[in-house]
């Protein structure tokens, strides 16, 4: 593997039963390379101890107390993507022919290293690592019998032209802007035409398991913005399509100087986008890990400000279900803004 990554923890590389387990699925010869007792999450959410089997052509997922039962084998070419919790161990391998599998493990980033460098080797492409900051990936998780209920044909061809996606870029964009459409200004009644081409990409701020989002400049103001570009096919193999919507409906109706504000939204042919007001102080619970403690007068002020925003969603008969520090975010010195995510 190049870096000493792969380890077989387990020592089934010698193991004869295991051989001949993988010859009978069609590994015969495979050399075993990485092996770890990890847990499985499956589709109740329920943990079961499982023990991980890693080759050089393929993924192996075993009975812990008889090696010789693997319950599935998965080709590594057939995993197009990893995401991994920012807040936890778990983590989720996405395998758009068939579904996915979802883990926890203390030693889950070498095993999304070995992967990684695997899939590399054999596909000559990068497999996707998205960071979220969710604790449980349930949601993320197409299990076997969510899989069944979508239709297959348009399960596959959704997944195919996402994994195909995921290997675009940063730089490359641009390549998706001619079918932009209309965007409304949604602070005022104005209407005014927009595209990606309408705005200079800075940098990545943070990734998730839909998409993206960047930090970019309004290119005839020179306004800064938070631009949330999310990938349509994600969102139709994971089945988010109204949840999206609805949090497009909602971010429209918040418009409160204590809420992150929608400013523009617009599409193209693969993607969607959510242009939204940027906070460039960071986190509250950044703050409050820096200074240990606010002052009382700082305590009142962020209390109010949060309690104001708060009140306005309730008058719109919203309920905010996230309230943490991490959620409100900082604009200029105390002025403070909850984060609609």
């Amino acid at each position: 593997m190049g870096d000493g990554a792969a380890t077989d923890y387990l020592h089934l590389d010698s193991n004869p039963l295991v051989a001949k387990m993988m010859a009978k699925l069609g590994g015969a010869g495979e050399k075993v390379l990485y092996t770890l007792k990890v847990v499985k999450v499956n589709k109740r959410g329920k943990s079961q101890t499982r023990a991980l089997l890693i080759t050089e052509k393929a993924l192996y997922n075993l009975l812990p107390t008889d090696y010789s039962k693997c319950k599935r084998r998965i080709p590594i070419e057939s995993i197009t993507a990893i995401t991994t919790s920012k807040a936890s161990d778990e983590f989720v391998i996405h395998v758009p022919d068939e579904y996915d599998y979802r883990f926890v493990s203390d030693k889950r980033d070498e095993i999304v290293n070995v992967l990684q460098k695997l899939h590399k080797s054999i596909t000559k492409k990068k497999l996707k690592k998205d960071v979220v900051e969710l604790k449980q990936l349930g949601e993320l998780t197409i299990t076997k019998d969510k899989a069944k209920l979508i239709d297959r044909d348009e399960l596959q061809r959704q997944k195919r032209k996402a994994a195909e996606e995921r290997h675009d870029s940063d730089d490359e964009e641009h390549k998706d802007t001619k079918g932009a459409v209309e965007a409304i200004t949604v602070k005022g009644a104005s209407v005014e035409k927009v595209s990606v081409e309408s705005f200079d990409l800075l940098k990545v701020l943070g990734r998730g398991s839909f998409g993206k989002v960047m930090q970019v400049r309004k290119k005839d103001n020179g306004k800064i913005y938070a631009m949330k570009i999310l990938k349509k096919g994600m969102l139709i193999a994971r089945d988010q399509v109204e949840h999206t919507r609805a949090e497009r409906k909602i971010l429209e109706a918040l418009q409160h100087p204590f809420l992150m504000g929608l400013r523009f939204a617009f599409q193209s042919p693969t993607k969607l986008y959510l242009v939204m007001d940027f906070y460039k102080g960071g986190e509250l619970f950044t703050h409050l890990r820096n200074k240990k403690r606010f002052k009382e007068e700082e305590a009142r002020i962020f209390v109010a400000e949060v309690g104001a925003g708060l009140g306005h969603l309730h008058s719109c008969n919203f309920i905010y279900r996230d309230l943490k520090p991490e959620n409100i975010l900082s604009k200029d010195g105390c002025i403070l803004s909850l984060n609609q995510r």
